[in-house]
């Protein structure tokens, strides 16, 4: 198993940076990558009113050099020669932002964008991730 969480994203080159992972896989081997998703609807709405701000972290990280949504990375492990096993969308870290989401009744919404974001991952998912073989 290779596991690139939250790394191609900062490469120069996400497809290089793949192959050489994918060489590393034994012929059974997985291949586990997550990337965040620029097409979140937040990001969407940014768009709509004209900002594209890059921030010190989260989706618009200003140390990613690239973007990814669903459909480019689904891309980007088929063109490497992988059979994508599954892709899940991730909801947005809301207990890392605040203490309150992680209890009572504010989990609710946290487990309302985590089915949102398995659902509908184009739109819902803060970030995305990918488990695929050679």
């Amino acid at each position: 198993v290779v596991v690139a969480g939250d790394v191609i994203e900062h490469l120069p080159d996400p497809d290089e940076a793949l192959a050489r992972l994918v060489a590393q896989l034994a012929p059974a081997g997985r291949l586990l990558v997550s990337v965040p998703n620029v097409a979140f609807l937040p990001v969407r709405l940014q768009l709509l009113a004209g900002r594209f701000d890059y921030g010190d972290r989260g989706i618009l990280d200003r140390t990613h050099l690239h973007l990814f949504t669903r459909r480019s990375l689904l891309q980007l492990l088929a063109g490497s020669g992988l059979h994508i096993l599954r892709l899940r969308g991730v909801p947005p870290p809301l207990p890392l932002v605040a203490a309150a989401f992680a209890r009572w009744p504010a989990r609710l919404a946290y487990e309302g964008a985590d089915l949102a974001a398995r659902l509908r991952p184009s739109l819902f998912a803060y970030q995305l991730l990918a488990e695929a073989r050679k």
